[in-house]
Order: structure tokens, then sequence, then C-alpha cells
């Protein structure tokens, strides 16, 4: 599959990675299953990717802080699939996802399944009640934490427009909430 998203790939791009470890990172970003998993470095797109979609469940955003004494391998001589040891991997902005996204990944090698403990740092989940996911997501839509935001092309633009004019099902139940007043001042007592 890796091999044939590099063939097509480079259809698409203007400047192809110069190496594996670039064409992994474009492959993880659009989909593609590696042994790559993707994080954010920005909390406000880690909870948006837990909220975005409805669920009547609970969901979770996962922190990572990655503690190695070891210097990284050097990537132009090994390759994602040959490194032995968990690795991160901050790729460069290859593309517009990968930059508003602040993407980094962390790279498990085969080994890894059978270790004891495959995580060296501290790996810690934060759980987001299934009631506060629509209200969550709604805020951060008005923050400018959204699809076209975080994924900037044609596509997520239009599904932009479509979330700014209609409602997800789940988002009626944040209409009954009652709305803030910012402008009324209150007399302060003498």
């Amino acid at each position: 599959m890796f091999e044939e998203f590099q063939r097509r790939a480079r259809a698409f791009l203007d400047r192809p990675p110069s190496n594996e470890w670039g064409f992994l990172a474009l492959a993880r970003h659009h989909g593609l299953p590696t042994r790559l998993l993707d994080w954010t470095k920005s909390p406000l797109a880690a909870l948006f990717f837990a909220v975005e979609t409805p669920s009547s469940t609970d969901s979770a955003v996962w922190t990572y802080c990655f503690m190695c004494d070891k210097k990284p391998p050097d990537r132009r001589v090994v390759g994602p699939l040959h490194v032995h040891e968990l690795q991160l991997y901050e790729p460069p902005h290859l593309h517009p996802r990968i930059a508003v996204q602040s993407s980094c990944f962390t790279v498990h090698p085969e080994e890894q399944r059978r270790a004891g403990d495959p995580w060296p740092g501290v790996l810690t989940r934060i759980l987001i009640p299934k009631e506060s996911r629509t209200a969550i997501r709604h805020d951060l839509f008005r923050l400018g934490v959204h699809r076209a935001a975080l994924f900037p092309d044609l596509d997520n633009a239009a599904a932009y427009i479509l979330q700014t004019w209609t409602l997800q099902a789940d988002e009626r139940s944040i209409l009954d909430m009652p709305l803030v007043s910012i402008g009324k001042k209150k007399a302060l007592p003498a």
C-alpha cells in the first residue's frame, strides 16, 4: 500500500518528500494505515478530533510526553520501517494539513508489540463525558477550530459552510441552553 501511495501521490505534489519519512507522514494524514501514530501539539485540535462526530459514548484525548535518552536515528539513512525503538518524528510542513494541525508522530516498531512497557514516557487519558461533546464541539467551532481550519481544502470549506448553516442532530440540545448576555451592565451599589 505504501509503495502504491508513493507512486500515486507524486502527481498531486508540487514538491514530493525527499524520503520515506515524509511520504509516510503524508500517507497517514490522508488515511492510509501506517506504523505512524498521529499526534498534535495543539490541545484544541486534539479536542476537536475527539468530539468531531456526534456520538452517544464518552470520548477521550490522550496526551503523551515522550522521554528518550537516545539520539534519534539519522532519517537520511534509517527508514521508518527499520527503527527498533519507539521514535518521535516531527515532519517538515510538507502539506498544509501537517502545518495547521501541528502534527507530529510516534513511530512504532514491530518489536514493540512484544515489549513489556512500549511507551517510554507519560501517557495520560483525559475523559470527555458524552454529555459535554456537543457543547465542546460547538464552542470549538465558534473559536475557529473546525474541519475547514484543520483540513484546508475546498471540500472542507464547503463542509464548513454547510455546518455554519445547518445543525447536526445532536446540536438541537444546546439550543435549549440559556444564552449569556454580554452587553448588559449592572449598576454597582454606592
